[in-house]
């Protein structure tokens, strides 16, 4: 069944058995260049500060919008896309929110049923938009980093060769891989953190992912890097991992390796 609009990949191009996009320098280096830079820039703020002003994004899908569209992405999709990183801008504790993101992937399915790579793409733009509800998961910078991002390099590029065999049989688009390797690279917190606790005299675990011991020294010594909550009544504190940290080695592995 054809798809009400057309298609997101009008010149499908083949690299290896996969299909990749257009692999003229000209639609990637620019993105790759404007993305790079922004990203590495949001990181160093993460790591440093916590704070990260997510206007600095805009060029990212600016940019990825025009060169996407010229490489046969559709204008549908783009738009779509744009219009939920304009959604992400919505305060993440309101109703708004969610709400927004129900009915961006509710009309991503119906525009594009027909087209699996428009409807795969968008599916996973609105996974990344869901996570930053009440930002429990997600901060809204890494929101619209990862929005920013698939929009710039919806395909598969091929510009490195896939380390893993399979990989030169199986086209998986660069949104998907953004958060498989964004939740691998995640995980190397977690020793970080049952490091901290043990220092904070907690041997036995029990505590949530990237949960510590309560110290109120250690609150007031670095409030941008915990949030306090409670687990099973008992005061814990919430460590804020440098998030688009982890979206800029996740961004870099998946356009160099294609995983």
């Amino acid at each position: 069944m054809n798809p009400p609009y057309t298609s997101i990949s009008g010149d499908w191009h083949q690299l290896k058995g996969r299909p990749v996009g257009n692999i003229d320098p000209y639609y990637f280096v620019i993105p790759f260049l404007v993305s790079l830079p922004i990203l590495a820039i949001s990181a160093l703020l993460d790591i440093q500060s916590r704070q990260v002003n997510s206007f600095i994004f805009i060029p990212v899908v600016a940019v990825g919008a025009l060169f996407s569209y010229e490489d046969g992405l559709s204008w549908i999709v783009i738009a779509s896309w744009v219009i939920i990183f304009l959604c992400a801008f919505i305060p993440a504790g309101t109703v708004y929110y969610p709400l927004a993101g129900i009915i961006f992937l509710v009309s991503s399915i119906l525009l594009f049923y027909g087209d699996q790579l428009a409807l795969f793409d968008s599916i996973m733009v609105a996974i990344f938009f869901m996570l930053g509800v009440g930002e429990r998961y997600f901060g809204i910078a890494d929101v619209k980093a990862l929005i920013a991002l698939s929009l710039s390099f919806p395909f598969s590029y091929g510009i490195g060769y896939p380390i893993f065999s399979l990989m030169s049989y199986i086209f998986i688009p660069v949104p998907f891989l953004l958060v498989l390797n964004s939740s691998v690279l995640g995980m190397l917190f977690i020793p970080y953190v049952y490091l901290l606790n043990i220092r904070n005299g907690n041997r036995s675990g029990g505590y949530r992912l990237y949960a510590v011991k309560y110290r109120e020294d250690l609150e007031k010594r670095e409030p941008l890097k915990y949030k306090v909550s409670s687990y099973k009544g008992e005061k814990i504190l919430i460590y804020r991992a440098p998030f688009t940290a982890v979206i800029l080695l996740s961004f870099i592995i998946a356009i160099l390796t294609g995983v």
